[in-house]
C-alpha cells in the first residue's frame, strides 16, 4: 500500500494537548528547559551497546528539516541499530508532532511489520 506525501499542520487542540503539561507549572517548565539543554550531546550514545543488541528490525524516518537533531543521527542509528532497515528522509519535513506526516509513518511502519 503506498500513501501520497502530505502535511497536516496540527490544529490548536493538538498543540494544546502536548504542550499545557510541559508548561503548566514553574517547575515544570524549569524541568522542560532541563529536558531540551541536555540535547547539545545525543543521550543515545550512552547507550550504543543496548541498541546494537536490539534484536527488533527498525526502520528511522528522519526529517531533514529538523532543527534540534543533526541528520547525521540519522545515519549512525541505522549503523548502530544491527536489524536497522535503513532511513527514509523527508525532505523539508519537521515531524515535531506525529500529525505532520502520519500517513508516512502508517506507511513505513506497515513495510517494517510485514517484513
Amino acid at each position: 500500500m503506498e500513501f501520497a506525501l502530505r502535511r497536516v499542520q496540527p490544529h490548536d487542540e493538538a498543540i494544546e494537548y502536548y504542550f499545557a503539561p510541559l508548561v503548566s507549572t514553574s517547575l515544570r517548565k524549569k524541568q522542560l528547559n532541563s529536558f531540551v539543554a541536555s540535547f547539545a550531546n545525543n543521550p543515545l550514545v550512552t547507550i550504543e551497546p543496548a541498541l546494537r543488541r536490539c534484536a527488533s528490525p527498525v526502520k528511522i524516518v528522519w526529517a531533514t528539516a529538523d532543527t534540534m537533531f543533526d541528520a547525521k543521527w540519522a545515519d549512525w542509528l541505522d549503523k548502530t541499530f544491527t536489524y536497522s532497515r535503513g532511513v527514509r528522509r523527508l525532505e523539508g519535513a519537521k515531524l515535531f508532532f506525529p500529525e505532520e506526516m502520519s500517513d508516512v509513518i502508517a506507511e513505513e511502519a506497515l513495510k517494517l511489520w510485514r517484513a
